[in-house]
């Protein structure tokens, strides 16, 4: 471990291999404060590229570490200054999906559906766009239509995994009666699926 909390608190991302090692015979010593640290490292490190590079696909990753870093505000500053010079739909639509996830981390629901709305124009066979719309929808208590949103990630290729391990974070981070509701609302629309909800 001391290499590692060397490397981090010099502002070194963690690297490849001590990452699968804190995945595995390290769990113990992987805390959210040293995962919150490796993704604030590895954000700055992405966002200096970026803007030594110009490589939009830089800037895409950089928020989505910003974001894992709990830093969403960081992360709408960098796709603001990125967005402006996207050179393509898939890129402009990538930037506008991390955005709109930034948006919805800081509940600024409306705007977050309109770069979601934007991003699917943009790639509508991409399902990313899909499950930002479902997540934001879903949290806004559109429960049928951000439901019919995952549905549509899901035909396009978004694993039923990654969708329900999607729900259990919303009804986690939900309020008593919303969790309830939503709960009541997953069961009756697949009970199979979601008893455990």
């Amino acid at each position: 471990m001391k290499p590692i909390m060397s490397a981090v608190h010099a502002g070194k991302p963690i690297g490849e291999d001590d990452l699968r090692w804190l995945g595995t015979k390290g769990k113990c010593y992987w805390t959210e404060e040293l995962r919150l640290a490796h993704h604030h490292n590895l954000a700055k490190e992405l966002t200096e590229e970026w803007r030594r590079e110009g490589d939009h696909w830089t800037a895409t990753n950089a928020s989505s570490q910003w974001r894992k870093a709990q830093e969403p505000k960081r992360s709408l500053r960098l796709t603001e200054e990125a967005l402006p010079s996207c050179p393509t739909p898939k890129l402009r639509s990538a930037l506008c999906t991390t955005r709109g996830g930034a948006m919805r981390d800081l509940r600024r629901f409306d705007e977050a559906v309109d770069l979601g709305d934007e991003a699917h124009a943009l790639t509508p066979g991409d399902f990313r766009p899909c499950t930002l719309l479902g997540a934001v929808h879903i949290q806004k208590g559109n429960y049928s239509e951000g439901a019919e949103w995952y549905e549509k990630a899901e035909t396009l290729g978004a694993s039923s995994k990654v969708i329900d391990r999607e729900y259990r974070s919303i009804l986690a981070a939900a309020a008593p009666e919303e969790r309830k509701q939503l709960a009541s609302f997953l069961k009756a629309r697949d009970h199979s699926r979601f008893g455990w909800a």
